[in-house]
């Protein structure tokens, strides 16, 4: 659990009493499909920024939280982000059927749930396994008649009936729904949901960070590249899992190659997941790869969690990237963006902010998207106004989201 209101809160997360802080009970809150141990630093850039918004939204309130957080990753550990977290738990296959699991313990008495989704695992985009162990999850929420919330999330695509199905039933079943973008808003109504949705913006964009004045040459321009392992390798499947309408791997190299040897440019490898257990995600392992491939190339120590890694991101002229919060890291720390799309989570969220700088990897070919990045590149004053607009109108997104915790917490029965 992690203390707000800068109250450090007993480390015995299991305890069936209710605590207090003086007289005031203090709420639980779990945070459900959320880490701070997976290397996908996304998933850690969620949930760190997640409880920033938590931390505001008790403050208004005068309440005191607990958080719990369940998910999956065990690559890395940047708990100590967090000082006063006590516990997070492995939402495996063992601890949803164990009805004496900590899992199921947790879920009874959380006083509400918040549910990320991995930002875009609400969908079966990533294969119908994975949607329904985390659907499992919701279930047993949803069965003790918890206050269930969608936090801000992508929504869908669904390709298969009983996919689809079964978003429905949990869609519905909820308290509230936050889409995370214009397309996601779309798709709940394609859903049939339209009750209790509020489109906002991806949470990410609260996460903390140390900006860098300058990171490398402070002659030459400083371009972030970071190549997704899982595209470099064609999904988890290996067949071009995501349909992309261009040779990931070719193009990846001409990108390394032809801004590397540009002598105004230097051009820094961005990872932004490590995986030791999967290689098909590890970008780290890839990144060093191409480095010794491209030895002009910057290659950064291996981030120990997501707001070093933003830090970092802060401090380049421009990111092009395909992980979508190595481009979120980029925009909400004021360097200009080209996104390279592989799903439209990308567009949706970008366009949602009045930003269209964006490359469709399942659309555009390869000559089109090395033009945009030329464009990127040489309008970079552009792009800067840009993006500050469109973190103007994040911050008010997130901001309805964070008024609705406040007034939630405000009401809810202690």
């Amino acid at each position: 659990m992690c203390a707000t209101n800068a109250t450090t809160l007993p480390e015995d997360a299991m305890t069936d009493e209710k605590r207090t802080v003086g007289e005031q009970p203090v709420l639980r809150i779990l945070l459900l499909w959320h880490s701070l141990r997976s290397g996908n630093l996304g998933v850690g850039a969620l949930t760190l920024g997640h409880i920033e918004i938590l931390k505001r939204a008790a403050a208004q309130a005068g309440r005191h939280l607990e958080i719990d957080i369940a998910g999956w990753g065990r690559e890395l550990d940047y708990r100590n982000a967090c000082p006063e977290l006590g516990i997070q738990l492995h939402a495996g296959r063992r601890e949803v059927f164990s009805p004496s699991s900590d899992l199921n313990r947790i879920i009874s008495q959380a006083d509400i749930v918040l549910d990320i989704g991995s930002g875009d695992s609400f969908s079966d985009l990533y294969g119908t396994r994975r949607f329904w162990a985390m659907s499992l999850v919701r279930l047993l929420v949803l069965v003790r008649r918890k206050p269930f919330v969608f936090a801000p999330q992508t929504v869908g695509p669904f390709k298969r009936r009983y996919n689809r199905w079964m978003a429905q039933l949990l869609l519905r079943w909820s308290t509230h729904v936050f889409a995370r973008d214009g397309l996601s808003t779309q798709a709940l109504r394609d859903l049939g949901i339209t009750q209790n949705v509020t489109e906002a913006i991806d949470v990410a964009f609260r996460l903390p960070f140390q900006r860098t004045s300058a990171v490398g040459d402070t002659t030459k321009m400083k371009i972030g590249i970071n190549i997704s392992a899982l595209l470099h390798h064609g999904g988890y499947q290996g067949s071009n899992q995501f349909g992309l309408a261009v040779d990931y791997v070719g193009f990846s190299r001409r990108l390394l190659s032809e801004l590397s040897d540009d002598p105004n440019l230097e051009v820094h490898l961005i990872p932004h997941v490590v995986s030791t257990a999967f290689k098909v995600e590890d970008d780290y392992l890839l990144a060093r790869t191409l480095h010794d491939e491209f030895p002009k190339t910057v290659l950064p120590p291996e981030f120990r969690d997501p707001m070093e890694a933003k830090s970092y991101i802060s401090g380049l002229d421009l990111l092009i990237g395909s992980r979508m919060h190595a481009t979120i890291a980029a925009f909400s720390s004021g360097v200009p963006v080209l996104p390279l799309a592989y799903s439209r989570k990308f567009k949706g969220l970008f366009e949602s902010l009045g930003y269209s700088m964006i490359a469709d990897l399942t659309r555009e070919n390869e000559d089109e998207i090395m033009n945009r990045v030329s464009h990127a590149c040489s309008h970079l004053s552009d792009l800067k106004g840009a993006v500050k607009a469109g973190n103007a109108l994040a911050d008010e997104k997130l901001l309805t989201y964070e008024n609705y915790l406040t007034d939630f917490l405000q009401k809810i029965s202690t």
